[in-house]
This record gives C-alpha cells, sequence and structure tokens, in this order.
C-alpha cells in the first residue's frame, strides 16, 4: 500500500487501520515515509489526523537532508 500527501510525502505499508472516531491511523507493520526532507523507516506507526502528528512505535531510523532545510 502507497499513500501520498500534496506536500510531497509518501508513506509505504502493508497494512494501515483507520479510526475515524479516533482521528487516528495505525500499523503495526513495517513502514517508511519519504519526504523532500526526511526519509524515515521502521516498526509500526500511529498517526495522530488532529494534532497532524505521526510517531514509529520501534526501529527507527531517519535520514535527514540537510540542504533542503
Amino acid at each position: 500500500m502507497i499513500g501520498r500527501s500534496d506536500d510531497g510525502y509518501r508513506i509505504e505499508t502493508s497494512l494501515l487501520a483507520f479510526s475515524e472516531e479516533e482521528g487516528r491511523v495505525e500499523t503495526d507493520t513495517a513502514i517508511k515515509i519519504a519526504g523532500p526532507f526526511f526519509d524515515v523507516k521502521g516498526d509500526g506507526l500511529v498517526i495522530d489526523l488532529q494534532r497532524k502528528t505521526f510517531s514509529v512505535k520501534g526501529n527507527v531510523c531517519t535520514t535527514l537532508d540537510y540542504g533542503a532545510l
């Protein structure tokens, strides 16, 4: 499964669960997020749509592109 945002980010994972009631998207599977400023890989993800935040549950590897900042 691949999702894309309007601001140039892409998320890849095999499964996402959306809870409209909680305003959250969550998975326990491996994830990869790629964008113009950073890339993140890890195991599991929680996205809080109301706060516009996300957290990776474990085994996180982040690469920052300082030139893009």
